[in-house]
C-alpha cells in the first residue's frame, strides 16, 4: 500500500488515540499522539516537583525549567521523557487536565510543533492525532479527519475507560472537566481547536468503534487509490 500521512483532530476524550492506534496497526502506519507531548511536559513537572502540578499555571516557571530536548520518540512512536518511556503514565486525568495549561503557552507549542513537523518531513506513513493536528501540525496530510462526539458520550466513555484501568471517577466531574476543556481548547489564543474546511467530519456520538474504524478505513482506501 502507498504510504500517506493522516491527521485526526477533535476534542478531548473523543477516541482519537484509540481509533488512530487501531488504524496504524491495520495499515502499517506509525502512530503519533501529539497530546502526549504536552502531557509529557506536565508529567515532567509532576514527577520532578513532588506532584505539584499547580506550578504549571506559572508560564515563566515552565519556560525556565523545561527543555524540548527532554523529549524524543522511539521506533514505535512512543514519547520518551529523558529517554524513558512514560506512555503509561500520561493518561491520568490530572495530567491530561494540566497539560491543557502547557498547551496554551506559545513557546511550548512552537517547540512541539517544530519537533513534530520536522519528524513528519523525514517520514511517510504517519497517523497523527491531537487537537490542531489538521490545522497546524500536519496541515499537508493527504487525509484529515475531525472526530466528534457529544460531551455526555465522551464522559461516559472516559468513565468506562478509567474503571477498566482501575481509576475511580465521577461522571458529573468528568463531564464538567470535558466541557471546560472544550471551551478552553476552542477559545485559546494560540491554535484553537476547530474543523478545517478540508477535514472530513465523523460524528461518533451514535457510532460503535467498529463503525468509526470502517468509515476511517474507507476514507484511507479512497485516498490511497487517488495517490
Amino acid at each position: 500500500m502507498k504510504k500517506i500521512n493522516i491527521a485526526i483532530d477533535g476534542p478531548s476524550g473523543v477516541g482519537k488515540s484509540t481509533i488512530s492506534n487501531f488504524i496504524s496497526k491495520k495499515y502499517g502506519l506509525k502512530f503519533i499522539n501529539t497530546g502526549s507531548f504536552y502531557r509529557a511536559v506536565a508529567y515532567y513537572f509532576y514527577e520532578k516537583y513532588n506532584k505539584n502540578l499547580e506550578l504549571i499555571a506559572n508560564e515563566q516557571f515552565v519556560l525556565d525549567n523545561w527543555k524540548i530536548e527532554y523529549i524524543s520518540l522511539d521506533e514505535n512512536g512512543n514519547v520518551l521523557l529523558q529517554n524513558k518511556n512514560v506512555s503509561d503514565k500520561l493518561r491520568m486525568d490530572e495530567i491530561s487536565w494540566w497539560a491543557s495549561y502547557v498547551s496554551k503557552y506559545k513557546i511550548i507549542r512552537k517547540q512541539i510543533v517544530d519537533f513534530l513537523q520536522a519528524y513528519a518531513a523525514k517520514n511517510k506513513g504517519i497517523i497523527m492525532d491531537g487537537r490542531d493536528t489538521t490545522s497546524v501540525v500536519l496541515k499537508d496530510a493527504e487525509l484529515k479527519i475531525f472526530l466528534w462526539a457529544s460531551p455526555e458520550i465522551r464522559a461516559k466513555r472516559r468513565l468506562k475507560q478509567n474503571k477498566e484501568l482501575g481509576y475511580s471517577s465521577d461522571y458529573e466531574q468528568l463531564l464538567n472537566e470535558i466541557k471546560k476543556r472544550d471551551f478552553q481548547d476552542m477559545n485559546r489564543e494560540h491554535d484553537p481547536l476547530y474543523k478545517t474546511e478540508d477535514s472530513v467530519l465523523i460524528d461518533s456520538t451514535d457510532l460503535t468503534f467498529e463503525q468509526v474504524t470502517e468509515k476511517v478505513s474507507s476514507l484511507i482506501d479512497e485516498r490511497v487509490k487517488d495517490e
